[in-house]
């Protein structure tokens, strides 16, 4: 059998990003192991991993799939399903339409990997299962959707690491399951691509990365950043603002205002950059929509005088040193990348430490 793909990509949460057990050394990851055990079957020179652990595809998911069409791969393994929805918000249809349509105009088959809720109930539980299919038997985008094992209740704990993360066990079942499946894509790619019918008013998502912004390292504390959009798309109507931070005790809740050119107000929110897993330091994405006039607006985001909600927090850590606003502050290391459905550019962007 003749295989025609070289590199493969897989694009998803915290699952999809697992690896290997840091104390130990064993596989945790189906995509791991998949690229151990399985890629040389099929010839495949490159498995890639684009995934933002603790995150959601429409934020950060905009960003890693800007990766993927930048490294060029053959196939795009879409795992959309597993995410915290307890965070950012929900893909809309067109979201997804949007991300197939961007792949494959890149030469890139997407392909929807479904797999189990909890890795004991069918995917067809998830919240977000109905879209895909829909995308899937309307458009022709490929779906491989992975059963839940058949095992004894007992084994639970043998394969899977909480709701939705797997051990050893659990990542062989996903990724030998993955392979079967994954047969007739990596002989015939092009086939399916030419089979997938993405409506023409479906626009693709337009992502903006600021250089000048992209040396801030962890040890800089910013207490507020102001962009100046330029909309040069009339159908324009809201931007995605997605940057890496570190989030730790010091994170804070975040004041985010739009103004005109004149310094008319038309727009505020406020939303917690500061997350109940406080006490680990980790790294995460902001997302932050809001939205934009037809010329020109000014985005100011800075730290509120509004305290996070520690009770929240998972460890009962201790805050009172940063009940001071000047001890809360926000903490990039990476560029900020500005998503819409239209063009736009980034005509100034500055930072304040103080």
């Amino acid at each position: 059998m003749l295989f025609q793909i070289n590199y493969i990509s897989f694009l998803g949460a915290s699952c999809t990003a697992q690896r290997v057990d840091h104390r130990t050394g064993e596989i945790t990851g189906y995509v791991e192991y998949f690229r151990r055990y399985c890629a040389n079957n099929f010839m495949i020179k490159g498995v890639y991993q684009n995934t933002y652990p603790g995150n959601r595809f429409a934020g950060a998911g905009w960003i890693k799939l800007e990766d993927v069409i930048a490294l060029g791969v053959d196939i795009c393994i879409l795992e959309l399903l597993v995410e915290d929805y307890s965070r950012g918000s929900d893909s809309t249809l067109n979201d997804y339409l949007s991300a197939c349509k961007a792949l494959t105009e890149a030469k890139i088959l997407p392909i929807f990997l479904n797999l189990p809720k909890g890795g004991i109930n069918p995917s067809e539980n998830w919240n977000n299962f109905k879209v895909l299919q829909s995308i899937s038997s309307e458009f022709n985008v490929p779906t491989i959707i992975i059963e839940p094992p058949n095992h004894l209740l007992q084994t639970i704990d043998e394969m899977f690491n909480g709701q939705n993360h797997t051990k050893l066990l659990g990542a062989k079942y996903y990724a030998e399951s993955l392979a079967t499946k994954l047969v007739p894509f990596l002989v015939d790619k092009d086939k399916y691509i030419s089979a997938i019918q993405i409506p023409g008013n479906i626009r693709k998502r337009c992502v903006v990365q600021l250089g000048d912004l992209a040396s801030l390292g962890a040890d800089k504390k910013i207490y507020k950043i102001s962009l100046r959009i330029k909309n040069n798309d009339p159908k324009n109507k809201n931007i995605s603002i997605i940057q890496l931070h570190q989030i730790g005790k010091f994170s804070p809740v975040i004041e985010v205002s739009c103004q005109s050119e004149s310094g008319d107000l038309f727009h505020s929110q406020i939303q917690s950059l500061w997350d109940p897993f406080c006490h680990y330091l980790r790294a995460s994405y902001l997302e932050i929509k809001v939205p934009i006039l037809e010329n020109f607006t000014l985005i100011q985001i800075k730290v509120s005088d509004q305290l996070p909600n520690y009770s929240l927090c998972k460890q009962l850590c201790y805050f009172d040193e940063f009940k001071d606003i000047n001890s809360r502050y926000m903490q990039p290391i990476g560029r900020v990348s500005v998503a819409s459905f239209g063009a736009i550019s980034v005509e100034q962007s500055y930072v304040s430490y103080s």
